[in-house]
């Protein structure tokens, strides 16, 4: 008995060092942490415009707290009282406008932009009124309001005729003129290119019925 004893005991122990090593450990879950999205501003270039001009609309976005990776869709819709209305290049004709419909813009350093509009059907139209203009990103929804009014009988519509020269270098710098009747001051002008508003640098407005307006092109990006 006493020379068995020696053995059982170093057999307990190598039973008791292999269940210490097999016993198994669970690995730790990631935490998956959702994105923050948010639209840090909506804003129009003109909340009381008249009918028939274009405002701007600027989207801010952001994700984490930066601004949004370029190519984020932002969702946009509208609604108020008009006929035709809606989104459109800033070119003010009626099959130019995308009307009643939702439409998607992409960001670019943060920020999306489209123009919108309202235009009446026929002279004796009033589509004066509220227009809501609403933003989607993912799951965050801002909005807007227009307030388009009837313009005065008594003021002088624009209307644009031609442009001189008709094309110029993505890097911008090239003097154009804007030829248009019934031009007055001051005057705003942006190019647009793939659904994006670039804002030019006006040199001269020469006031008149055959009037014009001559600027220096701004640079283009994207492509």
């Amino acid at each position: 008995m006493k020379r068995l004893i020696p053995c059982l005991a170093l057999i307990a122990l190598v039973a008791l060092v292999g269940c210490s090593g097999d016993s198994p450990s669970a690995n730790p879950v990631p935490t998956v942490v959702p994105a923050t999205w948010g639209i840090e501003s909506l804003t129009v270039s003109d909340a009381t415009p008249y009918v028939g001009s274009p405002v701007l609309v600027d989207v801010e976005v952001t994700k984490d707290g930066s601004d949004a990776p370029d190519g984020t869709i932002v969702e946009l819709a509208s609604s108020g009282p008009g006929t035709l209305f809606g989104f459109t290049s800033g070119v003010l004709t009626k099959s130019d406008l995308v009307l009643n419909e939702d439409v998607s813009v992409i960001t670019e350093d943060g920020l999306a932009s489209v123009f919108f509009a309202v235009v009446p059907v026929t002279e004796e139209d009033d589509p004066s009124g509220n227009y809501l203009i609403q933003a989607r990103v993912n799951n965050v929804l801002t909005q807007t309001t227009v307030a388009y009014a009837d313009r005065p009988i008594t003021s002088v519509t624009f209307r644009f005729v031609s442009v001189n020269p008709a094309r110029g270098p993505y890097a911008g710098g090239q003097v154009v003129t804007l030829y248009g009747i019934n031009v007055s001051a001051p005057a705003d002008v942006f190019f647009v290119i793939d659904g994006r508003p670039y804002e030019a640098t006006v040199l001269d407005v020469v006031e008149g019925s055959d009037g014009w307006v001559q600027v220096v092109t701004p640079p283009f990006t994207g492509e």
